[in-house]
Formats: C-alpha cells, structure tokens, sequence
C-alpha cells in the first residue's frame, strides 16, 4: 500500500516544472541508498579494522582445524546480510538466488564454496549483484566479499560496514 502511495504522489506532483525532480525523488524514495563512509570520518579502531578488510581477500585458505568454524562464520554472514532466500546449500556450497530475479533487483546474493587444498581448505567467496542496481555497487560487493572473509578467518566483523561503501573524502583540488 504504501509503495501504491508514494507512486501516486509522485504521479501527481510530475509537472513540466518539477517532473525530473518528482522523479528523481520517487527513484530514490524506492530504491533506498547505501549508507556512505569517508575514512577521515572513521574512527581510529575503526580506521584499523578498515586496513586489515583491505587485505582480505574472496579466495582464502585456511588450515583444515579452522575451516568448520570458518564455514559457519561465512554462512551465518550470508543468512544474515541478504534477503536473497538459500538456493543451494550443502557441506561445500551456499548460493543464495540470483539478485536479478528478485523483483526490484534491490539486494545482494553470495555464493560461498569450499574444497580441499591438500591439507587445507580453500574457500571462495562471490557477492552478486542486479546489474543494474544503484544501491549496491561493484565496489559495496567487494567491500562484503572482504568483510566476509575477513569474519571467516578472524571471526571480527563490524556490522557498520556490511552493504556500506567505504571511500577516501573527495579532494577539493580535483576538477571533478
């Protein structure tokens, strides 16, 4: 109801004087935004836990002792950080439903397997997104695919920055 409400306002407020920013509003009223992040306005803990997400990486390896905790980490971080509904799920593979069928494309899926590497695990970690939704960038993905990896093998995650974008600040001396 209230999505059938805010269409119709949007409707008819569209005038030749004001329908780009109706629409614009309407477009961002329904597809939300991604909270954004400058690392100058982190905090020192924060800025730390930021560089040691920096050098996760989505293909990790992980002796065999840890691997089980590291996959129950790695699927709890699914569970809760999507909407996607599990597709798939078995002792070497989590994959969620691809976010381009879902019917606004406004959410992130993840594909998590893991195999044996002689006598470790390698895990590999895909975030996917709709092509073509602006609320979660290539660069959110990669930011996700790094905090997971990074929960998996240290069991530290900062909620705060799930489905964020984390950036340097702009400079000011840049023309665009």
């Amino acid at each position: 109801m209230l999505l059938l409400d805010l269409v119709r306002i949007v409707g008819e407020s569209l005038t030749m004087k004001n329908s780009i920013m109706s629409l614009s509003l309407g477009l961002f009223l329904l597809t939300g935004c991604a909270t954004v992040y400058t690392t100058d306005k982190l905090t020192p803990d924060e800025l730390a836990y930021m560089n040691r997400i920096g050098k996760a990486t989505p293909i990790l390896t992980i002796e065999k002792a840890a691997a089980d905790e590291a996959w129950v980490r790695g699927k709890t971080f699914i569970e809760r950080f999507t909407v996607m509904k599990i597709k798939a799920s078995d002792e070497n593979r989590v994959e969620t439903y691809d976010p381009s069928a879902a019917p606004d494309g406004g959410t992130i899926g993840y594909t998590l397997t893991r195999e044996m590497d002689g006598d470790k695990v390698k895990f590999t970690i895909v975030c996917l997104r709709a092509m073509m939704n602006m609320k979660y960038t290539e660069e959110i993905c990669k930011n996700n695919e790094k905090l997971m990896s990074h929960y998996m093998v240290s069991a530290e995650l900062n909620e705060k920055f799930v489905n964020a974008d984390v950036r340097a600040p702009r400079n000011p001396n840049q023309p665009y």
